[in-house]
């Protein structure tokens, strides 16, 4: 299977006449890579002009030389805040996501089963609470087998479990040669990706590894103080305000940001 990418170059998207985002040039090929920023930085605008569903200025390549519009069927888009039919049944909504396609039972069980919500899809979508939405919500964006995964938001409402399996999930699709797109606020989870990048007042700042992202630019970014800790080895963020008591009874266990 050839490696696919999504790449960005001179882009920039507008509303009202003010700038939303703008991304001089981004590469994302197979992996699984965060997109993180405050709120309002600009991270919906840019993964909607990754996915085609906004206007934008300059360029965005899929796959090589195809445009978001070129390459539908390759692309996986999860809103936020999904519109969703709130009387339909968990299976119809996943069914939905195929986009008029025909979709087998068999498939939509498929991706049920991906996202962990197989005992729910002949319950009504309203009856679900707000982590079992999400989950269903995703295998609909997985019933399409997209190439690109383009997720808003995947690991609200999820409780710990449920954050862990659907990491877990993402990163086996990742490693299968998928690129796997997630914007969210979880800095916790950040050595859990192989890139991330970090949106700042509607520019991208930084594109990297986890490891290597600077404390001290994103506490500029986020305005408020952070702390890092060393579990099992990985780099783990939290926010200073709550965390840092904690840094200072134990020195050494949290490291905090100048």
């Amino acid at each position: 299977m050839k490696q696919c990418s999504v790449e960005a170059r001179g882009l920039e998207v507008r509303a009202g006449g003010r700038v939303l985002v703008r991304a001089e040039s981004l590469r994302l090929g197979p992996g699984l890579h965060a997109l993180i920023g405050p709120n309002g930085a600009g991270k919906t605008s840019l993964l909607r002009a990754l996915a085609g569903i906004v206007s934008y200025r300059g360029e965005v390549k899929v796959c090589g030389d195809r445009s978001p519009a070129e390459a539908r069927e390759l692309l996986g888009y999860m809103p936020a805040y999904p519109e969703v039919d709130l009387l339909a049944r968990a299976g119809n909504v996943i069914e939905a996501g195929t986009y008029g396609a025909s979709a087998s039972d068999g498939e939509i069980l498929w991706a049920a089963r991906l996202a962990g919500v197989e005992a729910l899809l002949d319950r009504r979508f309203i009856t679900l609470s707000g982590g079992e939405r999400r989950l269903v919500c995703l295998a609909r964006v997985l019933a399409r087998r997209p190439r690109i995964l383009l997720l808003d938001e995947p690991l609200s409402f999820l409780d710990l479990k449920n954050v862990a399996s659907v990491i877990g999930l993402l990163r086996s699709i990742a490693r299968a040669g998928r690129v796997v797109v997630v914007a969210g606020h979880e800095l916790q989870y950040l050595s859990a990706f192989d890139t991330v990048t970090l949106v700042s007042r509607g520019k991208t700042v930084y594109t990297g590894a986890p490891e290597d992202i600077p404390l001290s630019l994103l506490e500029r970014v986020y305005e408020t103080r952070l702390v890092e800790a060393r579990v099992g080895g990985f780099r783990v963020i939290l926010p200073g305000e709550i965390f840092g008591s904690i840094a200072g009874a134990n020195d050494g266990d949290l490291q905090q940001g100048g």
